[in-house]
């Protein structure tokens, strides 16, 4: 394990030339990576009291990631590459009392007839959550699940998404607690966009997403969920 801890009044800053081979461990009051910056697994987190402090730019890793920030912002491009056959890789965010926003890229190489599976898990507390799959993503299936306290919640899924999507609140007096707009004109591979009839109450808005057919959606493998404790929650398909 290749490890970098440094206290909180230190900025640890992550280059290309900064490249771990096994897994990296970043802890520090503000933590920036430049683009080009990578490991195979990785464990960064910013735990500040003051401010100036969170964890901001673009990691890439091969194997399964974890970020986190408490009393501080985290703002952040993650790369993954799928490495590890047949076993799910994972990208966990965290924070505590400061906005999370994250683009998410997630590749899978595999060159099998049945692709590799990738889970996404975020959670804000007490800040808001803006969670975004990146167009151009390659998976066999994702699973995410996305929920902020106390503070909204907005996911962006990418086109080639297929499966089920629900947004959801929980103890949310707005009258328009959970939301979602589509894009039902766009083509992939050659084939429409199509949506199943969503489920829409107060506090769900729940449906599925597919490519040529309504079939496609209702029996696609992926499946993502935005929440909101107290807020809204929003998501774009």
């Amino acid at each position: 394990m290749w490890s970098l801890g440094l206290g909180s009044m230190q900025q640890p800053m992550l280059t290309p030339s900064t490249i771990a081979l096994a897994k990296a461990r970043v802890s520090g009051r503000h933590i920036f990576a430049h683009e080009g910056f990578s490991s195979r697994e990785l464990d960064v987190s910013s735990r500040v009291r003051e401010k100036h402090g969170g964890v901001f730019g673009h990691f890439s890793a091969s194997g399964n990631v974890s970020i986190g920030a408490s009393n501080a912002p985290i703002d952040v491009h993650v790369e993954m590459t799928h490495s590890i056959p047949h076993q799910v890789q994972t990208i966990n965010l965290r924070s505590r009392a400061g906005p999370l926003k994250a683009t998410l890229s997630i590749m899978d190489m595999s060159k099998e007839a049945e692709r590799n599976t990738f889970k996404i898990n975020a959670v804000s507390r007490d800040g808001p959550l803006d969670l975004t799959l990146s167009n151009g993503s390659t998976y066999g299936s994702v699973s995410i699940d996305a929920e902020a306290t106390n503070a909204p919640a907005h996911l962006t899924l990418d086109t080639a998404f297929e499966g089920t999507f629900v947004a959801k609140t929980v103890d949310s007096n707005e009258s328009e607690g959970a939301s979602a707009v589509y894009a039902p004109g766009a083509t992939y591979s050659g084939h429409m966009r199509v949506f199943r009839t969503p489920f829409q109450t107060r506090h769900i808005h729940a449906g599925a997403v597919g490519w040529g057919s309504e079939e496609a959606a209702v029996n696609g493998a992926s499946f993502a969920e935005v929440r909101s404790v107290q807020r809204s929650a929003h998501i774009d398909i």
